[in-house]
């Protein structure tokens, strides 16, 4: 890992001669990191692949901040060294910060925390610029019965770098007659292999992920359908069988934060004493757990027609049941108030993930300026 470390020193200072990287605080991050140098004034050049840390050694640091702070790297964070004694001026930079709405972070502490906290956050830049270009593919248009799904493919493009491409489905109605000019009736079979020419879509398109219409498809082809979307999520490509634009980037970026699909569910019914919300899926990846006290999930979704709100939980599983439909209905428990996804809630579609993965999800929405629902 490497750590771009800039420096907010006297002006008339040469940093090269300050010898920082003998300081006790960066010899501890050198146990774990690269460090680079960087003084203030070369900030246009540094590799923002990297995670930056900005380090205030002078009392007109806070002004500088100010004058700088459309070039400093996102997320902001801030270096406090006791041995300094620059909190002062931290506290001056980051209430002027957010005073204007700029989300930033003082790391402070023993260097266990301030190690995972580091880890973490370079995780989450990595995944932003991972996310860079991506295309998620919509087929046909989004469900225009999800009013409050679409997004703005322009505003999403601009906060986060990936493209929504709606993939138009190509008929051809012209019916097919016999040579005594009777019209043949085409049947549909009660069975058919999707998967072949969904990949075949996936790779043509250059898509990296895909969100399709489960009820455009006859229904009698239903069993085929959901058959071929698990197997693609078998093989970690994120699909949705509704055209839902927020749902499938959540997968999508859970996919690239975690390693991990979310399952795509939609909840069917809640219970307020118990604080239970019920959710049916047609995913398999449930299908051999057992309810359990010890069995933790997170239920999130990222909403907004930019991208820019979330919705974050966690609970454990109390019930399951599968139908002879394909379907997998899961009761989960949450340690949230229910009342809280009732009264703001961001859709009618949510993901689920095996395990507790609400501080990094909760981190990585918060550094990209979206707000918790």
């Amino acid at each position: 890992m490497t750590l771009n470390i800039i420096v907010y020193a006297k002006e008339s200072q040469n940093i090269n001669k300050l010898n920082l990287l003998e300081d006790p605080l960066l010899r501890q991050l050198q146990e774990f990191a690269k460090l680079l140098i960087i003084p203030a004034n070369k900030i246009n050049d540094i590799d923002k692949n990297n995670l930056s840390l900005l380090w205030l050694l002078n009392k007109e640091a806070a002004l500088l901040i100010k004058r700088d702070y459309e070039k400093l790297p996102r997320p902001i964070l801030f270096l406090m060294d006791e041995n300094k004694y620059n909190l002062s001026i931290l506290l001056e930079s980051v209430t002027w910060l957010n005073t204007n709405s700029i989300y930033s972070e003082i790391l402070y502490g023993d260097i266990g925390y301030i190690k995972n906290r580091i880890q973490n956050l370079g995780h989450i830049l990595n995944t932003g610029n991972r996310l860079l270009d991506k295309r998620i593919g919509i087929l046909d248009s989004p469900s225009p019965s999800l009013i409050a799904s679409n997004v703005d493919y322009f505003l999403t493009k601009r906060r986060w770098g990936i493209s929504f491409i709606d993939i138009p489905i190509k008929l051809n109605p012209t019916p097919i007659y016999t040579e005594n000019f009777k019209k043949i009736k085409t049947e549909i079979p009660d069975s058919m292999d999707f998967y072949p020419p969904l990949y075949h879509l996936l790779e043509n398109e250059r898509l990296d992920a895909l969100a399709m219409d489960l009820f455009k498809v006859p229904k009698k082809l239903h069993s085929s359908f959901i058959t071929a979307c698990n197997k693609l999520i078998q093989n970690n490509i994120p699909v949705t069988y509704c055209t839902d634009p927020q749902s499938i980037f959540t997968m999508l970026i859970g996919n690239l934060l975690i390693g991990d699909l979310p399952v795509f569910t939609q909840p069917i019914e809640v219970d307020r004493t118990q604080n239970q919300i019920m959710l049916i899926t047609y995913s398999t990846a449930f299908n051999d757990m057992s309810p359990s006290s010890d069995s933790t999930f997170t239920l999130l979704k990222c909403g907004g027609l930019c991208l820019d709100q979330f919705y974050l939980a966690t609970g454990t599983l109390t019930q399951k049941m599968i139908t002879d439909k394909q379907q997998t209905i899961l009761t989960l428990q949450l340690d949230n108030p229910i009342d809280k996804l009732l009264r703001k809630p961001l859709g009618s579609h949510y993901l689920l993930v095996e395990g507790n993965h609400s501080e990094i999800f909760n981190d990585l929405f918060i550094h990209n300026r979206c707000i918790k629902a």
